[in-house]
């Protein structure tokens, strides 16, 4: 396994202020999305969505190389809930979902050759697209999509709008509310599984086995709407999204947009690795 590319930014354009972090060893390659708290209540001492990146990547790298999807998940959710009980959290965080750090996870193992994924994370696997993604977010982007039409139609501008997101105040309800159905325990249709010291279910931990003869695996963060075989034309799709739809409500929907200071809608990830067994080096 070695690194094809890569890059890591945050979406005001500087790596070290974003939530995702790219992991690399000799045995697993990995993408992480700290989850950004939109409930406010999290006191950690860096953003809640970073913590649990960093916890994440911490324990990816203690993991063996034999360990398989529901021992390595078990081990990187139990880094966070022990980080609760050693910062005196774990009761907030058991009642309350604002006090927990989360993250979506994307990994490849290298020895099984398998993706393991938790949460919207997506990859491309040769030409193959491996997409993430969530109602409950389909959902409240399309409402988003609806209220910025409504706005333009009540004399609103695109301008207007990205100074001043109306649409955004009208979902921070339903975007702290949908955090009830985060590895929730009584079944619905909008419940969603992520990495936040509370995972539950094996089961739900979603795996690719890669067919023989694959070459390259992309793993990346949803700060990428779309994905290329290559980085250059993976940033060329994103610029072109954000520039013809800069509050991404139309071409690309999604629950926020490109604001002032920011070089992009989300902070993003992307990782190519070739996993073919040719001679090379981790960096």
């Amino acid at each position: 396994m070695r690194i094809v590319e890569r890059l890591n930014i945050s979406k005001k354009g500087r790596a070290e202020e974003g939530e995702d972090i790219i992991f690399v060893s000799d045995d697993f390659a990995a993408v992480i999305d700290g989850a950004t708290s939109v409930a406010g209540g999290n006191p950690a001492d860096v953003p809640a969505g970073r913590k649990a990146a960093e916890l994440i990547r911490d324990e990816l790298k203690r993991l063996p190389r034999e360990a398989d999807a529901a021992e390595s998940i078990r081990r990187l959710d139990s880094a966070i809930g022990e980080f609760y009980t050693r910062t005196g959290r774990l009761e907030d965080a058991r009642r309350n979902y604002a006090y927990r750090c989360g993250a979506s996870v994307i990994i490849y193992s290298d020895f099984h050759r398998q993706l393991w994924r938790v949460g919207d994370c997506k990859a491309l696997i040769g030409t193959e697209e491996w997409e993430g993604g969530k109602l409950v977010d389909h959902l409240l982007s399309e409402l988003r999509s609806c209220y910025l039409e409504s706005e333009l139609r009540r004399g609103k501008t695109i301008e207007n709008l990205l100074a001043h997101d109306t649409a955004r105040e009208y979902l921070r309800e339903m975007l702290v509310r949908q955090m009830e159905f985060q590895n929730a325990a009584e079944p619905s249709v909008f419940n969603f599984e992520v990495v936040d010291g509370f995972f539950r279910d094996p089961a739900a931990i979603e795996r690719f086995d890669l067919p023989a003869g694959t070459g390259s695996v992309v793993l990346a963060s949803d700060g990428y709407p779309v994905l290329r075989p290559t980085l250059a034309g993976t940033e060329d799709e994103l610029l072109r999204i954000l520039r013809d739809d800069p509050l991404c409500f139309r071409k690309f929907k999604t629950t926020k947009g490109v604001y002032s200071g920011n070089t992009s809608f989300d902070d993003r990830s992307y990782l190519k690795i070739d996993v073919s067994g040719s001679p090379g080096t981790i960096d």
